[in-house]
């Protein structure tokens, strides 16, 4: 899954080239703002390529429960990337990917080739987003404010 801006161009192509690679996979093209138009794909990837406009957490939550990896768009909202984490996507963001968008390509066949990797990376990210829920928040709030009083 692909969180898609259409001002990203290059990290879009890097994901397509990288599904073109992989015969069994499915991309799903993730809209967070209102229709803006639709990527251009080649056409042997237009049965495995979908496109989905969502805004909202709950409509995403089903979505992103069955996505395997997740790229955020390189200016998208940290939440839902968030989101991609709690559901357990190995979310793809390797240090460097906004000037080298072939990074995301090389992180999605290696995730692809590998299950444990994949599930290791996806177990990962979940557990790293347990630690963003606003209980987590106010857990380290208290203590600042503790610290404080101390």
């Amino acid at each position: 899954m692909l969180e898609w801006r259409p001002a990203e161009r290059p990290l879009t192509r890097a994901v397509v080239r990288a599904l073109t690679r992989l015969e069994r996979w499915e991309l799903v093209f993730l809209r967070t703002k209102r229709l803006a138009g639709r990527p251009a794909l080649p056409r042997p990837l237009r049965g495995r390529v979908h496109v989905r406009t969502l805004r909202d957490g709950t409509a995403r939550a089903a979505l992103l429960n069955g996505a395997a990896v997740f790229v955020p768009a390189l200016d998208g909202l940290d939440r839902v990337s968030l989101e991609a984490a709690a559901a357990g996507a190995a979310v793809v963001s390797p240090p460097g990917v906004r000037e080298q968008p072939e990074l995301a390509a090389a992180a999605i066949l290696r995730l692809a080739e590998d299950d444990g990797y994949r599930q290791i990376e996806g177990e990962r990210a979940r557990a790293a987003a347990e630690t963003q829920s606003f209980a987590a928040a106010a857990q380290d709030l208290d203590e600042v404010y503790r610290g404080l009083a101390g």
